[in-house]
């Protein structure tokens, strides 16, 4: 696992009514520099730590600690991988998959991919449209529809 690391470190400092957003690094010379940086790069820098940080832990999470078998761990999976047999019926071509993708309308190519590539929860993604989940959900599960029959039929 990679390990994420920050060579920055900003701070605030408050004088009387005045407050600076300051940034600290060492160079690759080992020297050390502060520098007073804007109030939206100082949010920026700790807003781009905490994601970060979050893609750290989402990693942590899936990782496996125990010693399972693949039996086990077919057992518990939530979503059981198809057989070989079947995978072979859908005999799915990417090319045509993709092709299918890029003949959805805009809105729900734009949804299907940031759900699918992006991995977005329906939530995230009804925050960034500004939509319910609801109709994020509908316009994803159109979109598998869509595909779906395109490539079977």
């Amino acid at each position: 696992m990679f390990e994420l690391k920050d060579d920055y470190t900003a701070r605030v400092e408050k004088v009387g009514d005045t407050v600076r957003y300051l940034i600290s690094f060492t160079d690759s010379e080992g020297k050390f520099h502060e520098t007073e940086i804007s109030y939206a790069l100082f949010e920026y820098h700790i807003k781009y730590n905490r994601s970060n940080r979050k893609y750290k832990r989402r990693d942590e999470r899936y990782m496996e600690y125990s010693k399972l078998s693949n039996e086990q761990l077919y057992e518990r999976a939530a979503n059981k991988p198809k057989k070989i047999e079947d995978l072979v019926l859908l005999n799915l071509d990417i090319d045509a998959v993709f092709e299918e993708i890029e003949n959805l309308s805009a809105l729900q190519r734009k949804r299907f991919e940031l759900y699918i590539y992006d991995g977005l929860t329906l939530k995230e993604i009804s925050v960034l449209e500004n939509c319910t989940i609801s109709s994020v959900h509908r316009s994803i599960e159109r979109a598998k529809e869509k595909i779906i029959k395109k490539l079977k039929g």
